[in-house]
């Protein structure tokens, strides 16, 4: 049938999909070449942009999590603050800009509301630290000279100042920004879903890409998510399809989201995976509904990660990406719908069920605000690389290093070498 659609359509998509993609390349052939005012911004702080070329989600938040635990774990950079740069998209701030950044002492630190900076700004601010800004709003480049002139609107923050001259005190990481062309990046990081098919591949409305592949000659990194759920021969296909748009020397990594086990809305951990894994081998296993408010793909990830764990799901209930779970809910088992009901009524239903609601990390920071009850469960996860990790790092920490040392010049002539960069911006 979608085959059928799709061939009846193609009189329509095919000529939207070219128009498109001739766009898109002639946006980036003008702010690669200055022409027409098109022209980048150069901020004087290492700049990493996490992004993708396809519509939807790819795993970028768990990726900018990732470099966020890396760069407060490692002995050059855990002094230097960090920029979180993302639009907050459909939260408050996304159209006026503003900051915020956690105050006080680390076991009791408030946390901004997602309505307010946004799904994914609010599943990252628990993981940063004092010091460390969430810059917000659609305008970037204005949102973050306003910062760092110390003019930007705060939405919870204590007194921060961070005139330009002292920029080289900051890490700069980019949400969602590889073709956001009007800030000058010094690392481009673009994560592909490996479960997108090469079929797929095509500018929307014939595929699901963003932009052409042509774009990833722009990267300096791309990173294949949930690399685990496919077979190698498949994979490696993927992969020997998309290097024929990159640089040569473009490293290509593999990751898997590995489970922590299932936590409750205060992030406290109710059943470990090794717990989950003997309740399975005693025929025990957790009865659960499982909802995901994300991309088509992400949820059947999610759905599958949770059966791996010898969950039993009662039903699988999927929603739009950034659905606020503010109205009604289908609850269904099996095939039968039985009613619209609200987030309440669905607990109520799980009680009688002896049963759990389980829902991602992300969904549980909106769900947190409607409604508190001990059978709301989220399942935690961490990236894992598979191949191309210390490829990485390199990449990651030469971008940095390159970044600041071209900033020390600017400010003296004396050269620096990378050994004592993080040092010099530390002692500051």
């Amino acid at each position: 049938m979608n085959a059928l659609l799709s061939l009846i359509l193609l009189p329509i998509s095919l000529p939207v999909s070219l128009l498109l993609e001739q766009i898109y390349r002639l946006r980036r052939f003008f702010y690669r070449y200055h022409l027409c005012h098109f022209r980048a911004t150069q901020f004087p702080l290492p700049l990493i942009s996490v992004g993708n070329i396809a519509l939807g989600g790819s795993g970028k938040t768990p990726l900018i999590i990732w470099l966020i635990k890396y760069l407060k774990g490692e002995r050059e950079f855990s002094s230097i603050p960090l920029l979180i740069i993302s639009r907050g998209y459909k939260g408050g701030m996304e159209k006026k800009g503003g900051i915020w950044s956690p105050s006080g002492p680390a076991d009791f630190v408030l946390l901004p509301d997602p309505a307010l900076v946004g799904d994914e700004p609010a599943m990252i601010a628990r993981q940063i630290l004092p010091g460390d800004v969430l810059v917000l709003g659609k305008n970037r480049v204005a949102n973050l000279h306003q910062f760092l002139r110390g003019r930007c609107a705060r939405i919870y923050a204590p007194r921060i100042h961070a005139p330009r001259e002292y920029a080289t005190r900051w890490i700069g990481l980019l949400d969602d920004a590889f073709q956001h062309l009007k800030i000058a990046n010094d690392l481009n990081i673009v994560v592909i879903d490996a479960l997108l098919p090469i079929s797929k591949y095509r500018i929307f409305p014939r595929g699901y890409l963003r932009e052409g592949l042509s774009a990833l000659k722009y990267a300096q990194m791309v990173i294949f998510t949930r690399a685990d759920l496919l077979e190698r021969s498949e994979l490696d296909r993927q992969k020997k399809f998309i290097s024929t748009y990159m640089s040569p020397t473009t490293p290509i990594a593999e990751v898997k989201y590995s489970p922590q086990g299932l936590y409750n809305q205060f992030y406290e951990q109710v059943y470990g995976v090794e717990t989950l894994s003997t309740m399975k081998r005693e025929k025990k296993a957790l009865r659960a509904i499982a909802m995901a408010a994300t991309a088509s793909a992400s949820s059947t990830s999610f759905f599958k990660m949770l059966e791996l764990l010898g969950i039993e799901l009662l039903d699988k209930i999927r929603f739009a990406d950034h659905y606020d779970f503010s109205g009604k809910i289908f609850k269904r088992i099996g095939s039968a719908k039985s009613g619209r009901q609200n987030f309440s009524q669905l607990i109520e239903y799980a009680r009688q069920m002896d049963a759990f609601v389980i829902v991602t990390e992300k969904d549980i920071v909106k769900i947190n605000k409607l409604i508190v009850d001990q059978r709301i469960l989220f399942l935690g996860i961490e990236i894992n690389f598979i191949t191309g990790e210390n490829e990485f790092r390199e990449v990651l920490r030469n971008s940095i290093f390159n970044k600041m040392r071209q900033n020390e010049e600017n400010l003296s002539p004396a050269p620096i070498s990378n050994s004592n960069i993080a040092g010099v911006v530390a002692n500051q």
